[in-house]
């Protein structure tokens, strides 16, 4: 039986195993992730693990490290020496860090959060938490362009301390191992408070097939992950033959929750009957258990894996998250008899929490029936307290933008998109000199240069509006600015509006019976047949098939 040994190296809390490698793989782990940055600061731990990593590791040496939802860790794998050399240089620069790569790392950071994307997971995570929070899982460290040395520097005095560290080892501490981190506290994680939304709900993900729900932290929602995958694997591969690889995970998101997800590929003569195949299996989930001999087949997995000497290092790591949520470890025995004392009871009531908190991300094409309400951005009576600004295509576009000290609001005729300064994550401020304010809530108003008359000056207004803080610098894009449509077209695309229709023809049919009387009057016949050429002319001009 794997035996846990714990210990401190200078301050820092210490879990290790004996696996007997020649080599010695160790994790040191800090509680603060993802979740606990604002929008204005995402990207700020990642840019700080970067530069303390850059330039070490090489040969036999493997070093590597990792953001995620709650926790920054750095990962050093060789040697028993180089270890102890590579953890000593890293916490010395943790606790005094220098910034020489600082301009370097920020493109390499933007390269990368290119190249990474955003997938079906990721963006579940927005629609649940928006901006805020684990809603930070889907956007790519708008909050890059804040940082600076001084910012980063403070950040790491406060997150890289003893007491908020973890060390993991896969064997004894070496001789002359060294922690040089500064006094602190544990940080506990922040509530991951979701947006006011009615549950369960839908949305569209081109991506393929996404479902989420929370679910209260525990071993037995781990295997409601499990449970999980299978079911989408039997219902879509093994019974549809329309997926290749559904998949399921967990992701802790604060303290006491922790959110559950699934998906699927999906092949799309499967699109017409998606959302009802899904919801039948949610359905199903809800209101009964998991086969038995499903549970038994998961538990004898995971008792396997703990038996493997290969996996022994797994109990170090599990102790080391328990310590970071001031819990006692765990022993080997203990975690073994905790899976044996779950029962499909108890696997039932995690996924009744996932079936009543669902959110569901479906491809476009998907045949909808509204089984569930779609989200979409909320709508309301139009203010237009504040400059209102028309669109460049005026008429051809009704919309208008109200930049106020209070709002800033996107409305056609009576209706409104909103979002509230005092609500706002961020303001996007684009090279290109476009805008972007978003929510809090996840949901925002794009600025696009030269989409309204005047709108330089409504950047200028909105700009002064956002308080400097929350104001995001971001590289220009390319192929943005809005191309205003031809005044010919901007004129036609109005007339052909069925709601202006009946009020322009009354007034070409009034201007022309005007001048055909001006005409007989001063005796000009020739005005008057012209006028009608001409009138025929601009009527089969704007003319739609069918009109």
């Amino acid at each position: 039986m794997t035996v846990l040994h714990q210990t401190e190296v200078d301050g820092v809390r210490c879990f290790w195993v004996e696996t007997g490698r020649p080599t010695l793989a160790a994790l040191l782990l800090f509680r603060q992730g993802m979740a606990d940055e604002p929008l204005t600061e995402s990207g700020w731990l990642h840019m700080l693990e970067h530069l303390a990593l850059h330039g070490r590791g090489g040969g036999a040496l493997h070093v590597n490290g990792s953001v995620t939802t709650l926790h920054t860790s750095f990962n050093v794998h060789g040697p028993s020496a180089g270890v102890v050399d590579q953890l000593a240089g890293i916490t010395a620069w943790l606790s005094d860090p220098t910034f020489r790569e600082f301009e370097r790392e920020r493109g390499v950071l933007r390269a990368e959060a290119a190249m990474r994307g955003q997938g079906t997971g990721g963006r579940a995570f927005g629609w649940r938490y928006g901006a805020q929070g684990p809603g930070l899982l889907s956007h790519d460290e708008p909050g890059m362009g804040r940082a600076t040395p001084e910012l980063l520097a403070e950040r790491a005095r406060r997150v890289f301390a003893r007491q908020n560290a973890v060390l993991v080892l896969d064997g004894p501490p070496p001789e002359g191992l060294t922690l040089t981190l500064p006094e602190g506290s544990l940080l506990d994680p922040p509530p991951a408070v979701p947006v006011e939304d009615t549950l369960p709900a839908a949305y569209v993900d081109e991506g393929g097939l996404v479902l989420s729900g929370v679910v209260t932290r525990s071993a037995t929602a781990t295997l409601a992950e499990a449970v999980l995958q299978r079911s989408l694997h039997e219902r879509l591969r093994d019974g549809e033959g329309a997926a290749y690889a559904p998949w399921a995970t967990y992701e802790p998101v604060d303290a006491t929750h922790a959110l559950l997800l699934g998906g699927s590929d999906v092949l799309p003569e499967l699109l017409p009957r998606l959302a009802d195949n899904v919801l039948q299996l949610v359905e199903a989930l809800r209101l009964g258990e998991p086969p038995p001999a499903w549970i038994d087949e998961i538990v004898e997995a995971r008792v396997q894996q703990m038996h493997d000497p290969y996996a022994a290092t797994a109990l170090a790591w599990r102790a080391a998250h328990f310590h970071l949520q001031r819990i006692e470890p765990q022993t080997h025995q203990e975690i073994i008899d905790e899976l044996h004392a779950i029962d499909p009871t108890q696997v039932a009531a995690t996924l009744h929490e996932f079936a009543e908190t669902l959110l569901l991300g479906v491809p476009g094409k998907t045949t909808w029936d509204d089984q569930l309400p779609m989200l979409t951005f909320p709508e309301g009576p139009a203010q237009r307290e504040g400059t209102t600004y028309r669109s460049a295509d005026w008429p051809a576009h009704e919309e208008r933008l109200t930049v106020g000290r209070e709002r800033l609001e996107l409305s056609v005729g009576d209706i409104a998109r909103t979002v509230e300064i005092e609500d706002a994550a961020g303001l996007f401020v684009f090279g290109d000199g476009g805008r972007y304010l978003i929510g809090r809530d996840g949901w925002g108003i794009h600025v696009l240069p030269g989409a309204w008359r005047g709108w330089s000056d409504a950047v200028a207004e909105l700009d002064a509006a956002v308080p400097a803080h929350l104001h995001l610098p971001q590289p220009a894009r390319e192929g943005v600015s809005h191309q205003r449509l031809s005044f010919l077209r901007r004129w036609l695309t109005s007339v052909r509006r069925p709601a202006n229709k009946v009020a322009i023809w009354s007034l070409v049919a009034a201007l022309y019976v005007a001048i055909l009387l001006i005409a007989v009057a001063v005796d000009v016949p020739r005005l008057g047949i012209g006028l009608t050429i001409g009138l025929t002319a601009f009527i089969q001009g704007v003319r739609k098939p069918g009109d």
